[in-house]
């Protein structure tokens, strides 16, 4: 089966491509040469609805795609954090209380953050002891994604008897730090921040979700988000260089038409597995990691040829030293991942 993007999807990449080009690009290079966070442009997104609280994953894939396709991977990635990530998260386990944050989420006026480290299941590096009274929760998250500059953390806490509870934190709590990642070499634009959490106490209201069921609830639940709608960036970055190195004064050169073919081709074979993906985001784990494979190598490859047909081009520079951060994808566990799909009656 083929999944194509239109209708509703048709639009929200427009949508977010619109958002990128109009409002995220003017200020593109300042923002990235300073490793810089604008919170009135992230309201202005806000305002048009390009910040995907609480989108569905098809909806997530093509809202974030048109924003990497602007050239902002890194505010793409940042919005994904905030509005997937968490917006999810808290629309779907959140009390009554905590979902009241939601309204200034899809608004901007406030930003949410998560580590990426909490998708996998591994323990948390964060513990929580509950004294029969409040929680209190000791422990560093690293990578921090919004960290630096944001309002509300969601955070998974391994407790007493192993298992994980999640939590929904806000920034005033005392005993609660963030330290922002100094001039970080890709994705610029995207805060990044370590979370230290040193005897900070909170009652049962910041628990998200079912105490101890973090594991069986909310990662699964995160994961399949990750490596579904956080791709999404990155296939509109491949279709953004996918267009850019067309525009080329070396047609005339065999092995650059047939670069340019392969480039245009991978970016129509990427959004196909991706859509895929998206389309079930519970089911087999085989297609998100065929996506991430693919754009894994297909992102890096367009970059470097477009960087070898517009040296100059600043846009592309940026996109060339971005794509390292998705080349250190673990392809091992990618390949892994697809042949015991495969292996496991097509599963």
């Amino acid at each position: 089966m083929e999944f194509t993007v239109d209708g509703g999807f048709a639009a929200l990449r427009d949508l977010g491509l619109h958002a990128g080009r109009t409002l995220a690009r003017p200020s593109l290079e300042w923002r990235d040469h300073r490793a810089a966070w604008d919170p009135a442009l992230f309201a202005e997104l806000g305002d048009l609805g390009a910040l995907g609280v609480g989108a569905a994953p098809l909806e997530a894939v093509a809202l974030l795609e048109g924003l990497g396709e602007a050239g902002d991977v890194g505010l793409a990635l940042a919005v994904g954090a905030h509005g997937v990530l968490c917006g999810v998260p808290i629309e779907r386990f959140g009390t009554p209380r905590q979902r009241q944050v939601l309204p200034a989420l899809a608004k901007g006026h406030q930003v949410a953050a998560i580590s990426r480290s909490e998708v996998d299941g591994a323990p948390s590096s964060v513990t929580a002891v509950h004294d029969g009274r409040s929680w209190r929760l000791d422990g560093t998250r690293t990578g921090v994604v919004n960290g630096p500059v944001a309002d509300h953390f969601l955070v998974t806490a391994t407790t007493a008897d192993g298992e994980r509870t999640a939590f929904l934190l806000d920034r005033d709590l005392p005993g609660l730090d963030v330290l922002a990642e100094r001039d970080p070499v890709a994705l610029r634009t995207r805060p990044v921040g370590d979370l230290v959490l040193t005897d900070c106490e909170v009652g049962d209201d910041a628990v998200l979700g079912v105490p101890g069921r973090a594991s069986t609830d909310l990662v699964p639940l995160l994961a399949a988000l990750d490596r579904t709608c956080l791709l999404a960036p990155w296939l509109g970055l491949l279709r953004a260089l996918a267009a850019r190195v067309t525009e080329t004064d070396l047609a005339w050169s065999q092995s650059v038409r047939l670069a340019v073919v392969d480039v245009r081709a991978s970016a129509e074979l990427a959004a196909d597995l991706l859509y895929r993906a998206a389309a079930d985001p519970g089911g087999s784990r085989r297609n998100p990691a065929l996506a991430a494979l693919f754009l894994a190598d297909a992102v890096p490859k367009a970059a470097r040829l477009a960087a070898e047909l517009h040296p100059a081009d600043h846009a592309v520079a940026r996109a060339h030293r971005d794509s390292t951060a998705l080349t250190a994808a673990d392809r091992e566990v990618l390949r892994s991942v697809i042949a015991e799909s495969l292996l496991a009656l097509g599963g």
